[in-house]
């Protein structure tokens, strides 16, 4: 997706803080639903072999980056798709901005 110029750009600010206190929540969720949790690392392998995201070992949270918050919408009946990751680009960062802000 596009990000607006340079002119428009809106510092983000820091999202780390508010990116964790979601995942802490995600992982509570994921160890409450023994199926949910299984179907949600199949998805990140999927995602990590597709090469749309990468592992990052040694984080500075510097404000040079993004986290991006996701969940995940359990639908059992669904016969494709059971799990359906959703990405979080409208979560504010430190600056009261997100990352839909900018594009």
């Amino acid at each position: 997706m596009p990000f607006k110029s340079e002119i428009e750009k809106i510092s983000l600010g820091d999202s780390y803080q508010m990116a964790s206190k979601k995942l802490d929540n995600l992982w509570k969720r994921l160890n409450r639903d023994p199926t949910m949790k299984f179907l949600y690392s199949e998805f990140l392998r999927e995602y990590k072999n597709l090469n749309h995201m990468e592992e990052i070992t040694n984080c500075n949270h510097s404000n040079d980056g993004y986290f991006l918050p996701h969940q995940g919408v359990l639908r059992p009946s669904s016969i494709t798709t059971k799990l359906r990751v959703v990405f979080d680009a409208s979560a504010k960062s430190t600056t009261g901005y997100s990352l839909n802000d900018q594009l």
